[in-house]
């Protein structure tokens, strides 16, 4: 049975399709088709559903162990073999799951400025048309949301509060185990983010993969009907990467861009920054949010 020897855990909206990709592009590098599996989140997972259209999500989780498995039976030869689910970085119980089933793995996350990745995650979820609050408000209702058993994508702010969520892998993997990506910094220099994972990895970092998609992006536009078309033509496999890369550029014009503000906003942001503080102590660095 082949196992995967490294984990891409999060944070969502932080790179997390990107990379996923750039890996899979590597000859020594086994990636499945699929993303996110929420194997070892699966408990949780299955148990969060009450928001509005989180019960069609449960088709994505994978809770079989031979399922899980068999998804890697091609990874045979392979240098590294890996997955990536955002949802194993929010649970507390995942990394000693992880640990136990897996052994010491390499874990892989990516972290974005906390308001920034909110402001995101909520975008993905109203161009979805599940969210019907504003950004603000939904802040203001993410207690009651969590209480409510909505799924952990529904949590904005709480899903950039990543200092105590690191501390559990490197608590349970050792920090030699785990390998910190500033999303801002992947996004200022792609080729040397992704090859300092290879390194990490033990491939080859010669390896120059196509980093010229961002993948997964979300935004949302001022006319719904422009979105809805320009989504569907990016979507298509066999569109020429410079043809994705125009109309994306079209898109980013066509963006509502208004900055988030209000209660909700603010007590985000002072919770950020004192999570901040506790951050930079588990990393040992300063990070320049900045892109």
């Amino acid at each position: 049975m082949i196992k995967p020897d490294f984990i891409i855990i999060g944070a969502a909206k932080s790179g997390t399709s990107s990379l996923f990709d750039y890996l899979r592009q590597h000859p020594e590098v086994f990636m499945p088709d699929r993303k996110e599996f929420h194997y070892f989140s699966y408990e949780e997972y299955v148990s969060h559903l009450e928001g509005p259209g989180d019960r069609a999500n449960i088709e994505y989780a994978c809770g079989n162990k031979q399922d899980y498995y068999d998804a890697f039976s091609a990874g045979s030869g392979f240098h590294a073999v890996g997955e990536a689910s955002p949802s194993y970085f929010q649970y507390p119980a995942v990394p000693e799951r992880i640990y136990n089933e897996l052994g010491p793995v390499k874990i892989i996350v990516m972290l974005r400025e906390p308001v920034s990745r909110a402001f995101s995650n909520y975008k993905h979820m109203k161009r979805l048309g599940r969210e019907t609050l504003s950004f603000n408000d939904a802040l203001l209702a993410e207690r009651s949301r969590k209480e409510r058993g909505w799924t952990e994508f529904w949590l904005y702010g709480e899903g950039g509060m990543y200092s105590e969520m690191l501390s559990r892998y490197i608590n349970q993997f050792g920090r030699d185990n785990i390998h910190v990506i500033i999303y801002e910094e992947f996004c200022r220099d792609l080729l040397k983010s992704v090859r300092g994972v290879y390194q990490f990895l033990g491939v080859d970092t010669q390896f120059k993969p196509d980093v010229r998609v961002i993948h997964n992006r979300s935004i949302q536009y001022h006319y719904p009907f422009f979105q809805r078309v320009l989504e569907r033509l990016v979507e298509v496999e066999s569109l020429h990467w410079r043809v994705k890369k125009i109309l994306n550029q079209v898109g980013e014009k066509n963006i509502v861009s208004t900055a988030p503000n209000g209660e909700g906003v603010k007590l985000l942001r002072e919770r950020s920054s004192v999570d901040y503080k506790s951050l930079v102590e588990v990393l040992g660095r300063k990070i320049d949010w900045k892109d």
